[in-house]
């Protein structure tokens, strides 16, 4: 597993939150999900690479937006998407 320390800029959160229904302080208990996917995110090739984490949270699969430089995770956004958990569900073999 990365390791590291969680953060995010307080503003962002409250955005998710009214956007999504997801607070940050929820949405990095995905990393912690054994089964847990890491993925590029291909559309943000800006200073920092953009990456989504997509894991278990709660009985549902989160997908957490994140970027990782020296030692810390820092979240961006987080949702409960259909695209997300349907990758999840190939990657772990439980397409159904």
């Amino acid at each position: 597993m990365m390791t590291g320390t969680f953060e995010w800029d307080g503003w962002h959160e409250a955005a998710n939150v009214r956007q999504h229904g997801v607070a940050f302080d929820d949405a990095q208990w995905a990393f912690f999900d054994t089964r847990r996917v890491l993925v590029a995110d291909g559309a943000h090739t800006d200073q920092e690479p953009r990456c989504f984490c997509l894991g278990r949270v709660g009985g549902l699969v989160l997908t957490v937006r994140f970027y990782y430089v020296e030692g810390r995770i820092t979240l961006l956004s987080a949702g409960y998407w259909k695209k997300g958990r349907h990758f999840y569900e190939a990657q772990n073999g439980l397409v159904r």
